[in-house]
């Protein structure tokens, strides 16, 4: 199961991702992304503390995020990362693409 709760303050936006990050959940959270790129918000953070697991469509979204970071001249944050879904960063060669820290 998964789920996320969003926390906003000024231009930035923290998401607290919980469960496994699957295929089945990714149009929500692209959806919920969206509106927060039309808002405005110009940091994003993601906190990954109690995410156990993301598939590709999950490495997707951060994708998705990081290109519209970068238009801000920002890279996504990602915070409190497990050594599991680490191990799936450094696989995908993504490790360099986010600002990650465990």
């Amino acid at each position: 199961m998964f789920d996320f709760t969003s926390t906003e303050i000024g231009e930035k936006a923290v998401l607290h991702l919980t469960g496994s990050l699957s295929v089945k959940d990714s149009p929500r959270i692209r959806s919920f992304l969206q509106s927060l790129k039309a808002k405005g918000i110009k940091e994003l953070e993601f906190d990954f503390k109690n995410l156990n697991y993301l598939d590709s469509s999950g490495i997707g979204i951060l994708l998705y995020s990081h290109n519209w970071m970068k238009e801000t001249n920002k890279k996504v944050k990602i915070t409190n990362m497990n050594s599991a879904v680490h191990a799936i960063f450094e696989i995908a060669n993504l490790t360099e693409a986010f600002d990650i820290s465990t």
